[in-house]
């Protein structure tokens, strides 16, 4: 998966998943009660959404992705390994 830089504030992440060129990221896995799950789901700005993501272990989750067409200008921090290494290093 790429990981993309949401440009905000606030500044979140959004996984993109791709074909080629991809690379393993460090995330964080969170539970949720699923009655919290709407009011969640409200808070979350356009353009991320959630969908799967495959873990090492074969698990996959729901996480933050990013809809396509805010890619373009989007900055990919994929080279950072991680979202908390990307506001260590650049926020």
């Amino acid at each position: 998966m790429g990981l993309t830089g949401y440009s905000g504030p606030p500044y979140r992440p959004g996984l993109m998943k791709v074909n080629e060129n991809g690379a393993a990221i460090e995330v964080e896995v969170w539970r949720m009660p699923l009655s919290s799950f709407g009011k969640f789901m409200s808070g979350i700005p356009h353009p991320l959404g959630i969908g799967k993501a495959l873990l090492e272990d074969g698990e996959e989750v729901n996480s933050f992705i990013c809809e396509a067409y805010a890619i373009g200008d989007a900055e990919d921090i994929t080279r950072f390994g991680g979202w908390r290494s990307y506001v260590k290093d650049v926020l």
